[in-house]
């Protein structure tokens, strides 16, 4: 399955080296956000063509877009575009991180 560079799939998006390195590719970390090398209040990793089903992993485009972690102004950038020119509905809520600490969504055949 071939992968896109970061730069082709998220541009204008500016990573940390070391997110970057051959230590971060050993341990399979995702590039980060250069703003994540500071205190970030939240971080959301974005799989944008990965969809976990019942624990199974599928991939919904070819070629894939690579993992990253993201502060909110990154990933705004990084899907607003998408969101965009999507014509059904988008839900977003702020989730609390006592309860939950990851969401999944994707799209119903059904709506």
């Amino acid at each position: 399955m071939a992968t896109i560079s970061l730069e082709a799939a998220y541009p204008g998006i500016e990573f940390l080296p070391s997110s970057r390195n051959w230590w971060a590719w050993l341990k399979g970390s995702p590039a980060e956000c250069i703003h994540l090398d500071r205190e970030a209040p939240w971080i959301a990793t974005l799989l944008p063509d990965t969809l976990y089903l019942r624990g199974k992993k599928e991939t919904r485009r070819d070629p894939v877009r690579p993992e990253v972690s993201l502060g909110l102004d990154c990933l705004s950038g990084a899907i607003r575009e998408e969101l965009n020119s999507y014509e059904g509905r988008v839900v977003a809520f702020e989730p609390d991180p006592e309860m939950f600490t990851q969401y999944f969504f994707y799209r119903s055949a059904r709506f």
